[in-house]
């Protein structure tokens, strides 16, 4: 062997040394292997984490690395989740056209929707409403408890990859794949309005505090609005796809996820970008925090789950100043810049 081909060998091996055998990045508390993730949420105890794993749901112990049980019944795809903070029940859509409800504590399925028109991308749960988005254009709202079907609303050609309902639980808005935000009045069926968002399909939404409003897009921007005008206020620029983002309100701050391998906050009161981290080799798909917004999750492409302590991480980050010069500290943060 030539020693070009074995430098090449050595340097192969040492990859894969530091992806498979390393030890957690700064601020991490757990990781899981399992393979590509489509949604996941922590439990409202925030003791366990659900991940969606092909055409099952599966939850787990991050702590020990256990699993506790699985849920099977879909056919196909589980593609997304919703999970309820005021009861043991949590609700997930597939591939396989069905929305279904299932018991958290014993994994017993609840109820299974009849065939929907298309595949469920999207799905959203209040106390009083549980709303689903398909592949075709269709969203379908239902109430809860009953399960009686309130009313569907089409929103164009392309698919509803992302649901939210506001604070109130009054507005629902649907992300679609023509870069649309439209925003649904749940009492008259009404179409409020449509934001012309981004100029690639819309992956995630939400409503966050104090009026703000988030989308994430394929155009490789998350944008901040302020309700209810869906006034524009600033567009976080990724060099990949945003494919996730949340609200963290005791933090103030925007968390977002992208196929530039970057996970990063930004600050809500300032506009700076706090903070970059880059913890996986691969494109992060998902990120999910718990209810007491003490653990934030990001699932990658590399099959990895990664549960973080945030207060654990915030305290690794540089002081937040206009400089864009990275920093040469051993800190995974990257020096925060001015966004707005």
């Amino acid at each position: 062997m030539g020693k070009g081909a074995m430098v090449r060998g050595l340097i192969f091996v040492c990859v894969l040394s530091f992806w498979g055998f390393a030890a957690l990045p700064p601020g991490a508390v757990a990781e899981l292997r399992l393979g590509r993730v489509a949604d996941m949420a922590f439990t409202p105890d925030a003791h366990g984490l659900l991940l969606l794993q092909e055409n099952r749901v599966e939850l787990w112990d991050f702590r020990t690395g256990k699993l506790i049980r699985s849920f099977l019944g879909h056919s196909g795809l589980v593609w997304c989740l919703a999970v309820s903070q005021d009861s043991d029940s949590f609700f997930t859509g597939a591939l396989d056209r069905t929305v279904r409800e299932w018991n958290l504590k014993t994994g017993e399925p609840l109820w299974t929707s009849s065939e929907l028109p298309a595949e469920v991308f999207s799905i959203a749960l209040t106390a009083k409403y549980l709303a689903a988005g398909l592949g075709e254009g269709t969203v379908f709202l239902w109430e809860r408890t009953t399960k009686n079907l309130v009313r569907t609303w089409s929103t164009g050609k392309c698919g509803v990859y992302a649901l939210a309902f506001d604070k109130d639980g009054k507005i629902l808005a649907a992300g679609t794949g023509e870069g649309k935000v439209i925003f649904l009045d749940l009492v008259s069926g009404a179409v409020l309005s449509t934001l012309e968002a981004h100029r690639g399909p819309v992956w995630a939404i939400a409503f966050g505090p104090e009026g703000f409003f988030a989308t994430g897009s394929s155009d490789r921007t998350a944008r901040l609005f302020r309700m209810p005008k869906a006034e524009p206020l600033a567009t976080f620029r990724h060099k990949g796809t945003v494919w996730d983002l949340l609200f963290l309100e005791q933090t103030q701050a925007l968390a977002t996820v992208s196929g530039d391998l970057t996970f990063r906050l930004f600050s809500l009161p300032t506009g700076y970008e706090i903070a970059e981290l880059r913890p996986h080799p691969a494109q992060v798909n998902r990120i999910a925090g718990s209810a007491d917004e003490k653990f934030l999750a990001t699932a990658s492409e590399d099959g990895r789950v990664l549960v973080w302590d945030l207060q654990k991480l915030l305290s690794l980050r540089p002081m937040p100043r206009k400089s864009a010069a990275p920093s040469t500290s051993s800190s995974p943060w990257r020096t925060p810049t001015r966004i707005l």
